[in-house]
């Protein structure tokens, strides 16, 4: 059950792609108050006439110097997954970046964002941004976040931006271009530095009302097409709208659907001191809503593939003679002692086996240690929950699904399966060999198959807590993995005598049989 070490780091890397677009592209300037002037959108009529001379917002090179330093200063309501944050972005001076004049943006945070991430579910917290505008497109040009990832790894990522061909501010129904967005992590160790372009397309122009007031707005769509110069599935990653009333630093509302497990919405909220409004409004115009494209977004509801662990008809055959069956493990693992007791709770087939699950109850929160290739280490797993599936006439595992918490505060949920080769399991005899593959996947982790070799090596008498019983001595080789089975000669039991696990964890694993209660 170990962590994918490349699908790993490159979805860590992935995630943290998505975090900079989502509020660092801009529009242009500053001057007055935002909490009244959004109702004025509704009569836009009335105010060109009064400042026809604003009308030039291609030219926002002239207003930047102004107030270099000294602000704007914008507000965003932010809600992922149920929670509410506020993000504060200020314009701290000017820079230069790669021949660029840009704005420099620092942000703050009422609490440190707290996301995780859409595929494996890797956790991360944001601590700082920069975001570096330039001040004649107000395109985004640089982002720097430093953020921790996986609960112990500090990570600094940049992110340049490049554009091509006639690019951002002011914007048109209709204009469509693209940009390569270079990516570098620090410590480069978790991944390579890359670049995904990224195809920009105003979409519509529409209405949108937000807690700062309703905006009419260029929708501005996100679709990544390529990775490192080679062409990808097209992705939808986020929309943002751009007020077309005001020359803002910032979208006025952006939604974020493939970065994260859950959708991000950021909304304005305030933005201080507020521009002019344009003289020139463009007319509302409906977009052609690319389904398609967004439908991405609903398939991420990978929901569906956890509806296994729900037994769909374990009370059905409550007069088996397997069903009601207990029995109980002492388990050791290095200075760790618990109990684990097993409950035959139903039958199931899966895959065209007919199964017995087995449902496992603890004395004590079990903790394991386990390599993950992402934070180069050992990370603590503690067990909630455990559900074992084995084959009603081989006894061998089928299924197995854990519950827990990684490093403390991700949940887990981690599903095995396996497929056989062979006749295999029940009934045992010396010398009898076969294999299987075992699939093993979690919300963290993409799939990682590992194949095992089996020998029944010989019979060997056993003594563990609940007696002494003559066994066959069955070994399981994969990879790094030993597993060691005994059981009862007699096959009157649905679970082996004494397991032996070397390789999975950190520590080897003893699991030795306690007691024994067949069905009544």
């Amino acid at each position: 059950m170990r962590i994918s070490s490349k699908l790993g780091i490159i979805l860590v890397a992935i995630l943290l792609l998505a975090l900079p677009l989502l509020a660092a592209c801009g529009n242009g300037d500053d001057t007055e108050e935002p909490t009244a002037t959004p109702t004025q959108t509704i009569e836009p009529t009335v105010e060109p006439t009064v400042e026809p001379t604003v009308e030039p917002t291609v030219e926002p090179t002239a207003e930047p110097t102004v107030e270099p330093s000294a602000g704007p200063t914008w507000v965003l309501d932010v809600s992922y997954d149920g929670t509410s944050e506020v993000h504060t972005a200020t314009v701290v001076g000017e820079e230069a970046i790669e021949g660029t004049d840009c704005y420099v943006t620092e942000w703050a945070f009422d609490v440190n964002p707290f996301r995780y991430d859409a595929i494996q579910g890797y956790p991360l917290k944001t601590f700082e941004r920069m975001d570096y505008i330039a001040k004649d497109t107000m395109d985004s040009k640089r982002n720097s976040i430093l953020l921790e990832a996986a609960g112990m790894i500090e990570l600094q990522v940049t992110k340049t931006l490049t554009y091509t061909g006639d690019h951002g501010q002011p914007y048109a129904f209709g204009d469509m271009y693209q940009f390569d967005d270079y990516t570098d992590l620090v410590p480069d160790t978790l991944a390579p530095p890359y670049t995904d372009t990224v195809e920009l397309e105003v979409v519509a122009i529409e209405d949108v009302t937000v807690p700062a007031g309703t905006f009419r707005c260029f929708k501005l769509e996100y679709t990544k097409v390529a990775t490192d110069g080679e062409a990808v599935d097209r992705a939808l990653l986020h929309h943002e709208w751009w007020s077309a009333e005001y020359d803002l630093l910032t979208p006025v509302k952006v939604l974020e659907y493939a970065t994260y497990q859950a959708e991000e919405v950021k909304e304005l909220a305030s933005y201080d001191p507020m521009p002019e409004m344009n003289a020139d409004i463009p007319d509302l115009v409906a977009g052609e809503e690319p389904a398609a494209t967004e439908e991405p977004a609903a398939t991420e509801e990978p929901v569906a593939t956890e509806e296994p662990v729900a037994t769909e008809e374990p009370s059905e055959p409550s007069d088996s003679a397997m069903v009601g069956t207990v029995w109980a493990y002492n388990m050791n693992y290095d200075t760790e002692d618990t109990v684990w007791t097993y409950t035959v709770t139903g039958e199931e087939a899966i895959d065209g086996t007919d199964t017995y699950s087995a449902e496992v109850s603890f004395d004590a929160p079990p903790m394991r240690k386990q390599w993950n290739d992402i934070v180069g280490g050992y990370a603590d797993i503690v067990f909630s929950a455990w559900t074992d599936w084995r084959s009603a006439s081989a006894l061998e595992l089928v299924k197995s699904v854990s519950e827990g918490k990684a490093m403390g505060f991700a949940d887990i949920v981690a599903t095995t399966t396996y497929a056989h080769a062979g006749t295999y399991g029940a009934s045992l005899s010396e010398g009898q060999t076969w294999s299987y593959d075992r699939t093993t996947g979690t919300n963290m982790s993409a799939d990682e198959v590992t194949s095992f070799s089996v020998t029944v090596v010989g019979m060997e008498d056993v003594t563990v807590p609940a007696g002494t019983y003559s066994c066959y001595k069955v070994e399981h080789t994969g990879g790094d993995i030993t597993i060691t089975d005994w059981w009862s000669a007699d096959g009157d039991m649905l679970a082996p005598v004494k397991t032996v696990t070397a390789g999975s964890y950190e520590f080897t694993e003893t699991r030795e049989l306690a007691s024994y209660a067949a069905a009544s």
